[in-house]
């Protein structure tokens, strides 16, 4: 999707955020200053209710906090299906935009809903590192094992470290190689950092491609303003890189996870050539690319999962279940919630109906990790598949994951702001 520069200077009209930094990704500097003019920059005649729609969720943030504002633009989706496709792109904005509201309070985080797939979660973060330097990861070590993140459910620790590959991506520069050393600075080693990972490479492809970026009132929207101009990792002539070229055997699962969004765009949407892309992957990676796949294509074809069924099942034998097990991921993970999750499991042919039932087990035990809490959702597996859930549920152990990663973090040092003109990074306008 381009980005919506009609929509950022309607938004920052409406909100009359002067002289916030306010700018779209391929915007230019005369774009931004116009937008600091006011109401002057907007077309009006060509403004159209999507955008008063979106622009009207950031009044909503604004007036009353991110968290209604995340309940109005859930409303605004279910009457607009194509809103909702870049609901995790506004979700992002929204949480860049709390975050510079509210000083750059890392609380803020624990205001955020999972909806849309956690965006305002990692907007959050990115906001709350867009002041600081490049380089200085001293101050965020510990903030993903804070006690307002361990007050909330157990996601709240993966959203928070996956938000962090996105925030170190945007403080780098998009110097990915810089922030995959970052998150082995700033989070302990595992889980945490295979989220930061994941964060770091998702970055590198929604960058690399062009896609949406909402930035309303908030310092990062002055990074993005000059991120065109950032270093692209990608290659139109080779659809598997930087993945085919990533040599640490710890990074590379986490670049295939995503690289099957670039293979989309690449092969056209043809979906054998898009599955077939994943043989390329190495033996170590070869199940995170068919996940991927999984994720991906479920999310392309949310109201179509019995050809998601069928293209899985191209995988092979082999990778079938683990494509199925990211499908299982995208609705699980759209809003934290297990029950589309496990009716997606109910239409799987009976072969893969037990591993698809133990993916939604993995998944549902960072929600609530009580056993009762456990034995009560997988019983929606029904009698057959009630103990795979429950047992692959169990084998995550997500609330000691979350307590050993404490243990293992220091807490954060003070931050080192970087100057306003430095590139990465720019101080909060007032």
């Amino acid at each position: 999707m381009r980005p919506l520069c009609r929509l950022l200077r309607l938004a920052c009209a409406a909100l009359a955020l002067v002289p916030a930094a306010t700018a779209c990704r391929g915007g230019s500097h005369a774009q931004s200053s116009a937008a600091h003019a006011g109401h002057a920059a907007v077309d009006w005649a060509s403004v159209g209710d999507r955008d008063l729609n979106i622009a009207s969720v950031f009044l909503v943030a604004r007036d009353a906090g991110v968290r209604q504002a995340l309940d109005s633009l859930s409303v605004l989706t279910r009457a607009d299906p194509q809103l909702e496709l870049q609901g995790h792109a506004i979700a992002h904005g929204l949480g860049r935009f709390a975050v510079a509201r509210r000083g750059y309070d890392l609380a803020v985080f624990a205001e955020c809903r999972p909806t849309f797939l956690s965006g305002c979660y990692h907007g959050v973060l990115e906001g709350y590192m867009s002041i600081r330097r490049a380089g200085d990861v001293a101050s965020l070590r510990g903030a993903c094992t804070s006690a307002a993140v361990r007050a909330m459910p157990p996601y709240a620790f993966r959203e928070c470290a996956h938000g962090m590959g996105h925030g170190l991506m945007g403080v780098r520069a998009h110097d990915l190689f810089a922030t995959l050393g970052d998150c082995d600075a700033v989070l302990p080693a595992g889980l945490a950092r295979r989220e930061c990972y994941d964060g770091a490479f998702m970055e590198n492809v929604v960058h690399g491609m062009g896609t949406m970026d909402v930035n309303v009132g908030d310092a990062m929207a002055g990074h993005h303003a000059h991120a065109a101009a950032d270093r692209k990792l990608l290659k139109a002539d080779d659809p598997w890189f930087p993945c085919d070229s990533i040599a640490a055997a710890g990074h590379q699962p986490s670049c295939w996870a995503y690289q099957p969004v670039v293979f989309f765009v690449s092969f056209g949407g043809d979906m054998d050539r898009v599955v077939r892309a994943c043989d390329r992957a190495p033996a170590a990676s070869a199940a995170a690319c068919f996940r991927g796949l999984g994720k991906q294509t479920m999310g392309r074809m949310p109201t179509q999962p019995l050809r998601v069924v069928r293209i899985c099942r191209q995988a092979g034998a082999a990778y079938t279940g683990d494509c199925l097990a990211g499908a299982v991921e995208f609705f699980v993970d759209k809003e934290w919630k297990a029950e589309p999750a496990f009716a997606f499991c109910a239409q799987v042919p009976s072969a893969e109906k037990e591993g698809c039932y133990r993916a939604v087990g993995e998944r549902l035990a960072w929600i609530d990790p009580a056993p009762a809490a456990i034995r009560a959702a997988c019983a929606k597996a029904g009698d057959a598949y009630a103990a795979a859930c429950t047992s692959a549920a169990e084998s995550e152990h997500a609330p000691d994951v979350v307590a050993q990663a404490a243990a293992a973090s220091p807490p954060p040092a003070p931050a080192s702001p970087a100057p306003a003109h430095e590139h990465g990074t720019m101080h909060h306008p007032g």
